[in-house]
């Protein structure tokens, strides 16, 4: 590990630089070799980043979300936002996070989204939620890059106390694909009240035991569609975003992991398997174990009082997006552990 600041830093051609290595340790190089570089003197980390993008992005389109892994501040850099560069960044995260989701078999969306966003035979029935729509919802929440006022801040994508949160691709992954892990978990394992209530007939006289999943992965239940997938990453994004600001420490998260240009589904296991600190893995159980608590039924679930069925109404349509937001803050705000207090916080953020 390096004790202090090197004398200089390559920008970039890394790899023709290092490719004389062999040749000078062999005595095969000339002692008259030039090789033309530009030089900077005195460039900030920023200057460093917008030239990284320059240089590799902009001409020679490479994948530009790798770009970002190797540079997390271009993530919140506004010059990109102006360029429209940072949404084509966010969308290309999105597609990745959604593919990992829907190919990693440890997955609870294991095959279970509509990549090409049509219907017919080859669309599984629990895939209720469309690639799109996993984008979008990425998009707007763990990949907003905040901004001024009280615009969405990503925690993968806004700063964190004056720098992007140095996680690359596998880490992002593992986190989300964990969060979702453990409410299906919670689902299954604690069977809660509003669960049990989509097991049984309209009429309430004959118990039918469906499928376990089926709360989860069913027709009448909104983890299964756009709306309750977009709750749940827009809800998680500001408890977590919130508590990273409060407390960086509990997101050093180091893998030994090299950032390439793709991952695979093993990196991302191997981050699924090594949540550090353990005060992290804590957290995001506890937080998937208050939302699996939440009433995730659709107005068209049976038995539902007259109250229940309004206000599962209120959740339709652009504008349910936000009321469905702030239930499940105050759901969450209710609980006696550190979830709970870091809802509450949130909350009164928003009152302020």
């Amino acid at each position: 590990m390096p004790t202090g600041l090197e004398p200089l830093e390559v920008i970039d051609g890394q790899h023709r630089l290092w490719a004389f290595d062999e040749a000078v340790a062999d005595g095969i190089l000339p002692g008259d070799f030039e090789l033309p570089v530009v030089a900077f003197h005195g460039l900030d980390i920023g200057w460093q980043a917008y030239l990284f993008w320059s240089i590799n992005v902009s001409p020679k389109r490479i994948n530009p979300s790798h770009a970002f892994d190797l540079y997390p501040l271009l993530r919140s850099q506004d010059w990109l936002e102006t360029q429209s560069e940072l949404r084509i960044y966010r969308e290309a995260r999105a597609q990745e996070l959604t593919e990992l989701m829907y190919l990693h078999p440890e997955s609870p969306w294991f095959q279970r989204i509509n990549m090409l966003g049509g219907s017919g035979i080859n669309v599984p029935a629990t895939a209720g939620v469309t690639q799109a729509g996993w984008v979008r919802a990425l998009t707007s929440t763990f990949l907003a890059p905040g901004g001024r006022g009280r615009a969405a801040k990503g925690l993968f994508a806004a700063p964190i106390n004056n720098a992007p949160l140095d996680w690359p691709r596998s880490r992002q992954a593992a986190l989300i694909m964990e969060l979702w892990r453990g409410i299906r978990k919670n689902i299954v394992d604690s069977d809660p009240r509003w669960a049990r209530g989509l097991r049984v007939r309209e009429s309430g006289r004959t118990p039918e035991r469906t499928a376990r999943e089926d709360p989860f992965s069913g027709t009448r239940t909104m983890l299964n569609q756009e709306q309750g997938v977009r709750g749940v990453l827009a809800t998680s994004n500001e408890i977590l975003y919130s508590q990273a600001v409060d407390d960086s420490r509990m997101f050093d998260w180091e893998l030994d992991i090299n950032i390439g240009t793709t991952t695979s589904i093993d990196e991302v296991t191997f981050a699924i398997n090594h949540v550090k600190p353990r005060k992290l893995k804590t957290y995001i159980e506890g937080l998937a174990k208050g939302l699996a608590e939440f009433d995730w039924r659709t107005m068209e679930a049976p038995n539902l009082s007259d109250h229940q069925r309004l206000t599962k109404r209120a959740y339709r349509g652009s504008g349910g997006y936000v009321a469905l937001r702030e239930q499940l803050l105050s759901h969450l705000a209710k609980r006696d552990d550190s979830v709970g207090e870091r809802a509450a916080i949130v909350l009164e953020a928003k009152a302020a």
